[in-house]
C-alpha cells in the first residue's frame, strides 16, 4: 500500500482530522523548522505536515515497531527524514535534547497512565529547543 491508497483508504477525500490539523498549523511558522512528531503510528500527521510545509524537518517517533515500518514504507515525502522506534516515556533517550522547534502529540495521551503522560511531557520539554513550540490533542 502507498501513501496515497492509505490516505484515501482511511480518511476519506476532505478528513476533518487534516482540516483540524492544517488550522492550527496555519497560525505556526514550520518555515525551516525541526518537528518530532510523538507518537506518531503510521505517521499521518508528521506526514500530512510534510506534505503542506516542504521545508519542515519531519522525524517520527513511535513504540511500535511495526508502524514506524510501515511509515517509512508508504512515506512520499523526502522531509520526513528520521523514524524512530522508541518509549515515548522516556523521548529523551532516543533523541538529542534541544533538538526541536516543534514537537507534536495528537490522539495519544487520552491512551496513557498519569506516570507515562509525565514522562512523557518531561521529554517533550527536554527535546524542544529555547522558544519551541508544543502542540498536544487528544
Amino acid at each position: 500500500m502507498n501513501w496515497n491508497e492509505y490516505e484515501k483508504e482511511e480518511y476519506g477525500e476532505n478528513s476533518e482530522y487534516k482540516k483540524r490539523l492544517y488550522g492550527i498549523f496555519d497560525y505556526i511558522n514550520v518555515d525551516n523548522k525541526r518537528l518530532l512528531d510523538v507518537g506518531s503510528g503510521i505517521g499521518k500527521t508528521g506526514i500530512w505536515l510534510a506534505q503542506k510545509y516542504k521545508d519542515v524537518e519531519v522525524h517520527l517517533i513511535d513504540s511500535n515497531e511495526t508502524t514506524i515500518e510501515t511509515a517509512k514504507d508508504i512515506n512520499p515525502c523526502e522531509n520526513v527524514t528520521k523514524f524512530i522506534v522508541g518509549n515515548i516515556a522516556s523521548i529523551e533517550d532516543h533523541v538529542t535534547e534541544n533538538t526541536y522547534d516543534i514537537v507534536t502529540c495528537f490522539d495519544v495521551i487520552e491512551h496513557l497512565n498519569h506516570v507515562t503522560y509525565l514522562r512523557m511531557i518531561d521529554g517533550i520539554w527536554n527535546v524542544l529547543r529555547f522558544g519551541g513550540i508544543a502542540v498536544i490533542l487528544c
